[in-house]
């Protein structure tokens, strides 16, 4: 993988999500850097294909720090702006539809 600028994003996460995360990372041999930003581009691509789209608050949990590309953090911010949504939120539905859809969940 390319090296790519990082931002630091501070999420609120259930410890069982945590470890659905971090499984489906092991189990595919990747870091969990390319775990954050799979789940983010999966997300984007299925956002442009619906015109409406429901978006997950994440729950009451301890914070966990996580690494995203720039450029992904920056997609984040547009999309939350453009569906008026936090952007911790666009964030923690990409994590759990992803592992929803990848059935880690």
């Amino acid at each position: 993988m390319k090296e790519q600028t990082k931002k630091m994003q501070s999420l609120q996460i259930p410890e069982l999500v945590e470890n659905a995360a971090s499984t489906y990372a092991e189990n595919h041999g990747i870091t969990l850097f390319e775990f954050w930003n799979d789940a983010l581009e999966w997300l984007f691509s299925e956002r442009k294909k619906r015109n409406f789209f429901f978006y997950i608050a994440s729950p009451k949990a301890k914070y966990v720090s996580l690494w995203i590309s720039e450029k992904n953090s920056k997609a984040i911010s547009k999309l939350a702006i453009q569906d008026n949504v936090t952007k911790n939120r666009v964030l923690y539905t990409a994590l759990i539809l992803f592992l929803r859809e990848k059935a880690y969940l």
